[in-house]
């Protein structure tokens, strides 16, 4: 990293600014977009028992979830999956009574995924990684 001495900001000369602006844009399908609705849809899921009447509530906090490709030994018309892709989901969940928590975490991700991928959803191998928050919070 440059010592903030080092660092000069100045205006670019009127000839020089491009006329259009260049940025990137991740499809649906794209691995950080499938991470990210994943990651939605499991906090989604631990929310929902919340909001039922009489229901403990949960607290979680979704950090991470990874995605990682599978290996393929594609063929002209077909070919065959050697190694699935696996999903990491990880966060922190205060444990809601009767409810098991990988389970959720697993059945979230799963229904996310086959409803924006053109695939089965069990194509996927999914991990859960949610540990136990502080039920304090």
């Amino acid at each position: 990293m440059l010592p903030a001495s080092r660092i000069v900001v100045s205006r670019s000369p009127p000839d020089r600014v491009a006329p259009f602006e260049i940025c990137e844009h991740e499809g649906i399908g794209h691995p950080d977009s499938l991470c990210d609705g994943v990651a939605e849809e499991v906090s989604r899921a631990f929310a929902a028992p919340t909001f039922a009447p009489m229901a403990p509530s949960s607290t979680t906090t979704w950090y991470k979830a990874l995605l990682v490709g599978g290996q393929s030994e594609p063929r002209f018309g077909g070919g065959r999956l050697v190694v699935p892709p696996r999903l990491i989901v990880c966060g922190r969940a205060t444990a809601l009574p009767d409810i098991e928590t990988d389970e959720l975490v697993r059945g979230a991700a799963r229904g996310y995924l086959g409803s924006v991928l053109h695939c089965e959803p069990d194509l996927f191998a999914i991990e859960s990684m949610v540990r136990s928050g502080s039920p304090n919070l």
